[in-house]
């Protein structure tokens, strides 16, 4: 199998969370109070599906601009092309750049 550039198969789908850096809230109140401005993206090979006010987008992993990558989390190594493409599109029918919400 060909492998990605974590060294995975190119089958494998991870959750990548990420903290989102210089955001005023993230440094100041949000540090004192031990909170923080996250970001998540599901990492499928070497793309990266993220939800943004663009609605889902795609991105090469960990190129997220002013995130900065914190943990990964296996969800399974094995995913079909046919899986992937049919949660993808179920995915693409909820999750419309009109009702993304950061908060």
């Amino acid at each position: 199998k060909k492998k990605n550039q974590g060294g995975f198969p190119d089958s494998t789908i991870l959750l990548n969370l990420y903290d989102i850096e210089g955001h005023p809230f993230n440094y100041s109140l949000g540090k004192m109070l031990s909170l923080g401005i996250h970001h998540s993206g599901i990492q499928i090979g070497r793309r990266e599906f993220a939800f943004t006010l663009e609605g889902i987008v795609v991105t090469e992993p960990h190129k997220i601009p002013r995130c900065k990558l914190t943990h990964r989390i296996l969800i399974t190594r094995d995913a079909t092309h046919d899986q992937v493409q049919n949660a993808l599109r179920e995915l693409q029918k909820t999750f419309k750049p009109d009702n993304y919400d950061p908060l």
